[in-house]
């Protein structure tokens, strides 16, 4: 995004009100007026949560079949952007 002058410095200078969310696989370090979530590989995240087990052609026996779609980085990746996004607007809050 800073290639394409869309980061989060030249972003901030045009509304310093947005919330600036990346999700990337395995590192990015944090700067001040970002929100991260951490994603990883689709395959990894299902094999780690053992949701991949139950993608086989026979339930018990076999190999797990790959899914088609990316399910974990829907279910993952995402639902950990939406909560640093909330935390941010909760952030901003008066106390």
């Amino acid at each position: 995004m800073e290639r394409l002058e869309l980061g989060p410095s030249e972003i901030h200078a045009i509304n310093p009100n947005l919330i600036y969310v990346r999700i990337s696989g395995y590192g990015h370090s944090p700067s001040n007026n970002e929100a991260i979530s951490k994603a990883g590989r689709d395959i990894n995240f299902l094999a780690a949560s053992g949701v991949l087990s139950k993608f086989r052609r026979n339930d018990k026996i076999g190999p797990p079949v790959i899914p088609a779609n990316v399910l974990s980085y829907y279910c993952s990746g995402s639902t950990f952007a939406f909560v640093q996004i909330l935390k941010a607007i909760i952030e901003r809050r008066p106390r």
